[in-house]
């Protein structure tokens, strides 16, 4: 808008050059209606850009919620659709199996295993302390027909976690099966995965050993989706 306001206001200055002062007075007052409308016109088509703009990423919002998944309540063993985190289309989850393992040397991992220290939960010993527990999910996905926000084939396993449905208390994955192989330099949790193609991975959580005993704990995925992994009454 600016430039084609100074083209403008360029021409009328050129012209104003080659007249006397009292030409110059009234060709000054002819174009004031002129440059007024232009700066109008200019506005308002301005204003509808931006209207128009914003209309579009309400759409998109709108969209995006649209497609994500209805279901609320799932059970072990059933799959699930969602495109939480595809930037298009969807993928489908099966949570196979939830173990829940007193000692490192039952669930066939190491410290060097986990992607972040795990200290917190291990006695002097580097045992499991008594207070926790380790739970490995087993989980089957199904790329159906979805684009990754990163790259194409590419999607991120951090919105599965666990949580106590008494106190609300949420613990996130520190193991993954797959983290060695992440296509994310620096982030070991993303995956590779083709549309039509399908995988299994495990993920591991730390868990009161209290919150286990007393039936309270369940599988969430993305804030939405309760799953009951059979650790809760």
């Amino acid at each position: 808008m600016k430039l084609r306001l100074m083209s403008l206001m360029a021409v009328v200055i050129y012209l104003l050059a080659g007249c006397s002062s009292g030409q110059k007075a009234d060709m000054a007052e002819a174009y004031k209606p002129i440059l007024a409308e232009k700066i109008q016109a200019d506005s308002g088509k301005k204003e509808t850009q931006s209207a128009m703009e914003k209309e579009n990423a309400e759409t998109e919002e709108a969209e995006y919620e649209t497609r994500s998944m209805a279901q609320d309540n799932v059970s072990l063993g059933e799959k699930f659709n969602d495109s939480f985190i595809a930037a298009e289309g969807q993928l489908a989850y099966t949570v196979k199996k939830a173990t829940v393992f007193d000692s490192l040397e039952e669930g066939a991992l190491t410290k060097d295993d986990f992607s972040e220290t795990i200290d917190l939960y291990l006695d002097s010993r580097g045992r499991i302390s008594s207070k926790w527990r380790l739970v490995l999910l087993d989980i089957e996905i199904e790329n159906i027909d979805a684009v990754g926000w990163v790259k194409k084939e590419v999607f991120n396993i951090n919105n599965f976690y666990l949580e106590n449905i008494k106190n609300e208390d949420i613990y996130g994955a520190v193991y993954f099966s797959g983290a060695s192989n992440s296509p994310v330099e620096g982030d070991p949790g993303y995956y590779r995965l083709a549309q039509g193609e399908q995988t299994e991975l495990t993920l591991g959580y730390f868990v009161p050993a209290a919150g286990i005993e007393a039936g309270q704990i369940c599988g969430m995925y993305a804030d939405r989706v309760m799953l009951d992994i059979g650790l809760a009454e």
